[in-house]
């Protein structure tokens, strides 16, 4: 492999180097494992797209969940500037869309169910938020601050369950019959 280097007199001169032994192994190993994609690429970019466009929703849902609560025990945002800074109440949007672009582009179904228990959990963690929020708080606020923090939490909780779930899991076998062990390598 040729790369430019530095001569004796610090000129740009391409010359022949060759590539450490480790940096071949780790180039050929991420060669084979990308070279078997889990769907197309089609469908990994739409369901990748799909998936960050949930996870950024869902990541805003618990970040306000989080303010919410905050706001609940006395800590405000006072000005733009406080916004402006870096919070770690920011992180579940970068979380929310990673998590939910690699569960689409690895798995569309998943992520539907993923979805489908965070909307469910959201749905009803609100319900019971309500009544909680009224009962730990006077005032109006409290049966709506009450809804959005725990509709948060149950989002978080019922995208988590029903992930975890609905894992296909194999069939047990019986203790010391053979089992299968198939690897693909296309060429």
């Amino acid at each position: 492999m040729t790369r430019p280097v530095r001569s004796q007199t610090g000129a740009r001169e391409m010359r022949s180097r060759k590539t450490p032994p480790v940096r071949r192994l780790a180039i050929g190993m991420a060669l084979v494992a990308s070279a078997s994609p889990v769907a197309t690429l089609e469908a990994q970019e739409l369901g990748a797209v799909a998936g960050a466009g949930a996870g950024l929703v869902g990541g805003f849902i618990v970040t306000t969940g989080i303010f919410v609560a905050e706001a609940r025990t006395g800590r405000f945002i006072y000005s733009v500037d406080d916004l402006a800074t870096f919070r770690w109440e920011y992180l579940p949007v970068p979380v929310g869309m990673a998590t939910g672009a690699v569960l689409g582009a690895r798995d569309a179904e998943l992520l539907g169910r993923v979805a489908l228990g965070g909307a469910i959990g959201i749905a009803g963690g609100a319900a019971v938020g309500w009544f909680v929020g009224q009962a730990l708080w006077e005032g109006e606020e409290g049966k709506w601050a009450g809804a959005v923090i725990t509709g948060a939490v149950g989002m978080v909780v019922g995208g988590i369950l029903a992930g975890a779930s609905f894992e296909d899991a194999p069939e047990p076998t019986r203790s010391g019959e053979p089992m299968a062990l198939h690897f693909r390598v296309p060429f």
